[in-house]
């Protein structure tokens, strides 16, 4: 397997020699383009193929990251003693638990419970999170575990177990308008 280190001076180096070859293909892995996009001519056959695959391995990566960190609706059921799978998709629905599907079931990231059932102030944190437009549990999950330079090294989630919440809200208002 080829490491991501050499590949990245083996791209760099196709850069500087061949810009325009490999800048609709660094456009397309930044989401700056989609695959169909034609900026500049199609981008170098095999340089686009190793871009798709470079994304594919990020979103199962991606993917694999956020149900290690999750539990399944079972686990939720039985954590927050309710009867079925349907009753923690009915909370979902609602918006009082965040959850999203990766193939056919659905993953509820792990902070969101505590010792005896809920995290406390989980209302608080998921409302915010939608008046800031931010509503997929895996792009939410991978926000709020972020460490920022700007915070000390701390996550968007020690703010909210801190109650730091107009700081929390800043930041989550930032963020949605970043993603929109």
């Amino acid at each position: 397997m080829v490491s991501t280190r050499s590949m990245l001076r083996r791209i760099a180096a196709r850069a500087e020699s061949e810009p325009e070859t490999v800048l609709p293909v660094l456009r397309l892995l930044a989401g700056e383009a989609s695959p169909d996009e034609d900026p500049s001519g199609r981008p170098d056959p095999a340089l686009r193929a190793v871009a798709l695959q470079i994304n594919r391995t990020r979103v199962q990566r991606a993917q694999r990251d956020f149900v290690a960190r999750s539990w399944s609706a079972e686990q939720v059921a039985e954590h927050l003693g309710v009867r079925s799978r349907q009753a923690v998709a009915q909370r979902r629905a609602r918006g009082t638990l965040l959850g999203g599907r990766v193939g056919h079931a659905v993953f509820y990231p792990a902070w969101q419970f505590g010792a005896d059932g809920l995290a406390a102030d989980l209302d608080r944190l998921l409302r915010l999170l939608r008046e800031a437009g931010l509503g997929d549990a895996r792009a939410v999950d991978d926000a709020l575990r972020m460490p920022h330079s700007e915070l000390g090294g701390r996550t968007l989630l020690d703010l909210w177990r801190s109650g730091s919440w107009d700081e929390l809200q800043a930041w989550l208002g930032d963020i949605g308008t970043w993603q929109h």
